[in-house]
C-alpha cells in the first residue's frame, strides 16, 4: 500500500486523558483537552492571559442567576464536539444525568472511540454507546437525521451524533485501507468522520506533523466514499495543507467541528484565516472549542477569550458558517485534589507515548472556569448578547448553522 498508518497508539488519547481524569472526581465529570502554553510560536499580537483568579463553581452558580438568554429554551442547541460519553467508566448517575438534562443542549457530536482503536474495538464501542443511550432513554436518543434532533428537542432529550476522530478502524491488520467499512459504519450510525488525528494517517497529515504532504490519494477516495455514505467530513486536527487540499476534493460542505483561530492565538490546533474562509466558501461550518489553546500564558482561559475567537471566526467566515464544538462534557468539572493528581499521571503517560500536543501542561485549568456550568451554552449566548449580537445571529452560532450543515450532508 502506498500510504500506511502507524501501529495503534496506546489507549490514552487526548480525550481518554481528560475523561479518565475527570471520572476520578466526585461528580465523575469529564473535561476538554489538557492545558497548553505555546508561547514560543506565538506572535506579538497573540492573546496572552496573565495570572488572575479563576471563578469557582459556587461563584459561577451565583452569577448564573442573572445570566440568561431569553430565547435559549426555544432554539436548537448543538455542541459539535462533546466529551459526555466515557466508555471506561460509568459516569452517569442521578446527579450527572440531571445536569445533562438541564443543559438545554439539543444535540451533541460524541466521539465513539479513542485514536488507536481498531475495527473490532470500534464496533464494540458503538454497541456500548447505543446501550448507554437505551439505558438512559429518558435523557438521550440517537440521531441520524436533523428530524431526529428536532424530535429530541421537542421531547426534552439530548440527541447523540456518533463520530470518529481518527482512521485506524478503517485499516486492517496489514495496513490496508478498507473503504467498504465507511458505509458499514454509516449504517451503524456514524455520521461524522475525521480524516486524521494529530499524526499522519493513510488519508492525510495531522496538525502536529512537521512537514505535511496534505491529503493523499487514499484520502481523496475516502472523502468520495464518506460523501456517498452521507457522512460529514471533519477536518479537525488536520494540518493546514491537509485542510487546503481536502476541501478541493469535497463535493459537499465540510466541517472543522472543534478548533480556534490562529490569528488570535498561534497554535497547531488552531486554524488560519485562509482555511476558515475556504470552509465557509464550500458551505461548511467551523466550531470553536472551549479549550486552553485559545490564549497564551498560564492563567485560566476566560469566556472573553472564547468569545474573541467566535467573533473573529464570524468576521472571517460570516455568521452562517460558525458554530460551537466545546470539546468538553455537559457535566461540569469538579476540580479537586484527586482530579489534579490523576491529570498529572495521565499527562506523564501521554508524553511517554509521544502523543501530547506542544505546550501541554498541568499548570493551567483544562476548562474555562467561568463557563464551567451545565448551562454553558446559555452562558455563551449571554456573553454574545452582551457583546451586542442580535438574537438571530446567536441562534445560528448556538446550533442553526450546524443543523443546516447536517441537513445538507446527511440527506
Amino acid at each position: 500500500m502506498a500510504d500506511s498508518i502507524k501501529p495503534p497508539l496506546p489507549n490514552i488519547s487526548r480525550r481518554h486523558f481528560i475523561k479518565s481524569a475527570s471520572v476520578a472526581t466526585a461528580a465523575l465529570a469529564t473535561t476538554p483537552l489538557m492545558a497548553a502554553t505555546f508561547g514560543n510560536v506565538a506572535s506579538e499580537n497573540n492573546a496572552t492571559n496573565t495570572a488572575q483568579p479563576s471563578m469557582t463553581m459556587k461563584q459561577l452558580a451565583e452569577k448564573m442567576e442573572h445570566r440568561h438568554w431569553p430565547k435559549y429554551n426555544d432554539v436548537t442547541v448543538v455542541d459539535a464536539l462533546s466529551l459526555t460519553f466515557d466508555l471506561s467508566k460509568n459516569q452517569f448517575n442521578e446527579t450527572t444525568l440531571s445536569q445533562i438534562a438541564n443543559s438545554g443542549v439539543s444535540a451533541i457530536h460524541a466521539t465513539v472511540t479513542y485514536p488507536g482503536a481498531n475495527f473490532e474495538k470500534t464496533v464494540a464501542s458503538i454497541a456500548k454507546i447505543k446501550k448507554l443511550i437505551r439505558d438512559h432513554h429518558h435523557v438521550f436518543c440517537e440521531a441520524n437525521s436533523i428530524e431526529e434532533i428536532e424530535k429530541a428537542k421537542h421531547c426534552g432529550k439530548v440527541a447523540v451524533i456518533m463520530g470518529f476522530q481518527s482512521a485506524e478502524m478503517l485499516v486492517d491488520s496489514h495496513n490496508e485501507v478498507k473503504f467498504e467499512r465507511i458505509p458499514l459504519f454509516s449504517n451503524l450510525g456514524i455520521r461524522v468522520m475525521q480524516l486524521t488525528y494529530n499524526r499522519r494517517s493513510p488519508f492525510g497529515d495531522g496538525s502536529l506533523v512537521n512537514i505535511s504532504r496534505g491529503i493523499t490519494k487514499l484520502g481523496v477516495q475516502a472523502i468520495e466514499v464518506m460523501e456517498d455514505s452521507n457522512v460529514l467530513v471533519d477536518l479537525s486536527h488536520a494540518s493546514k495543507k491537509t485542510i487546503q487540499t481536502s476541501i478541493k476534493h469535497c463535493k459537499k460542505p465540510i466541517a472543522i467541528t472543534h478548533t480556534g483561530c490562529s490569528s488570535i492565538y498561534c497554535h497547531p490546533r488552531n486554524t488560519d484565516d485562509e482555511e476558515l474562509r475556504a470552509v465557509a466558501k464550500c458551505g461548511g461550518v467551523v466550531g470553536i472549542y472551549a479549550m486552553p489553546f485559545l490564549a497564551g500564558g498560564t492563567a485560566p482561559i476566560t469566556a472573553d477569550n472564547f468569545i474573541q475567537h467566535i467573533d473573529h471566526a464570524i468576521n472571517v467566515c460570516g455568521e452562517d458558517h460558525v458554530g460551537i464544538g466545546t470539546d468538553q462534557s455537559l457535566i461540569p468539572v469538579v476540580d479537586d485534589q484527586q482530579y489534579q493528581a490523576t491529570i498529572k499521571e495521565e499527562l506523564k503517560q501521554r508524553k511517554a507515548a509521544g502523543i501530547s500536543a506542544p505546550g501541554e501542561t498541568d499548570e493551567r485549568p483544562l476548562y474555562i472556569p467561568d463557563l464551567n456550568h451545565e448551562r454553558r451554552m446559555e452562558l455563551i449566548a449571554w456573553h454574545l448578547a452582551k457583546k451586542g449580537y442580535k438574537d438571530a445571529r446567536i441562534e445560528k452560532v448556538l446550533g442553526a448553522n450546524f443543523m443546516r450543515l447536517f441537513g445538507e450532508v446527511w440527506s
